[in-house]
């Protein structure tokens, strides 16, 4: 089953009124771009087998400049271009986990899971505690997996001192 995944990101802030008002960008893979030469040369020799299929999707702050990029594999336009082929034949073994990138393509984090379907249920991704230009918190939430059912990945948190996110231990 082909399923697109949908990164929610969920951006709360505290204008100067007080209010709490909430800011929300939903984005599909569909939405972002394949990913430039540079960045997949940047980030290692697991994303090769993966060629033609490397996107790179921008994550806005709530001031509308891009704040994070995310590259990722987009397992759901692989398998539409090979169907009937899943896991075990992919073209370079297990996908890869997607990458917290800065600005300037640089690397900040490895996401808790591959993103870009392929595996059943969906993934939503909320981006939130924003200070500084950046979310200081990432969090994965899995639905509908019939296997595990509903469950949420390790947060990524903001390490400003090591300048990367980190898993928080549970």
């Amino acid at each position: 089953m082909i399923m697109r995944i949908l990164f929610a990101i969920s951006l709360i802030f505290t204008p100067v009124s007080g209010a709490v008002a909430e800011y929300r960008v939903v984005i599909e893979i569909a939405d972002c771009r394949p990913a430039p030469r540079t960045a997949v040369q940047m980030h290692g020799s697991n994303w090769i087998g993966w060629n033609g299929y490397i996107f790179l999707c921008s994550i806005q702050a709530p001031d509308g400049q891009v704040a994070l990029n995310i590259l990722t594999v987009g397992i759901d336009p692989w398998e539409e271009d090979h169907p009937g082929i899943q896991g075990a034949q992919f073209p370079k073994g297990p996908v890869p986990n997607a990458l917290v990138l800065d600005k300037r393509l640089e690397f900040l984090g490895t996401m808790t899971t591959p993103l870009g379907g392929g595996f059943p249920g969906s993934i939503s991704f909320d981006f939130s505690d924003w200070r500084e230009g950046l979310p200081w918190r990432i969090d994965a939430h899995n639905f509908h997996n019939p296997t595990f059912g509903d469950y949420d990945e390790p947060a990524l948190i903001w390490n400003p001192a090591r300048r990367r996110y980190e898993v928080r231990k549970k």
